[in-house]
């Protein structure tokens, strides 16, 4: 009831996530994140002779590094890959959904 006296009808959003229901270890997050994580680890560790010997730049931050790279920058590339890949996909999504809508013919 609103101040004029008036019944307000509530709404109520439910988000249905059909991960909710999956163990941890099967949920389709987890399996994008390894994939994601390998994915980094392979291009830091071996494909980084492009950065080096083709752009010929080079890391000057104090670190530890692995394969001359350093090793935040391995989790750095995680996060950034995983912003890619959602943008990108989401996006995709959204265009093909809003193509297929607008040819319906209902």
């Amino acid at each position: 009831v609103n101040v004029n006296g008036s019944k307000v009808e509530e709404k109520v959003v439910v988000i249905n996530n059909p991960d909710a229901k999956r163990p941890f270890h099967k949920r389709y997050s987890t399996k994008a994140t390894l994939y994601l994580l390998v994915y980094s680890f392979i291009g830091n560790y071996w494909y980084t002779h492009y950065f080096y010997s083709v752009l010929q730049a080079k890391y000057t931050m104090p670190s530890h590094r692995l394969n001359d790279v350093p090793i935040a920058m391995f989790l750095a590339t995680h996060f950034y890959f995983c912003t890619y890949h959602v943008c990108i996909s989401n996006g995709l999504l959204r265009y093909v959904d809003r193509m297929y809508c607008e040819n319906d013919p209902k």
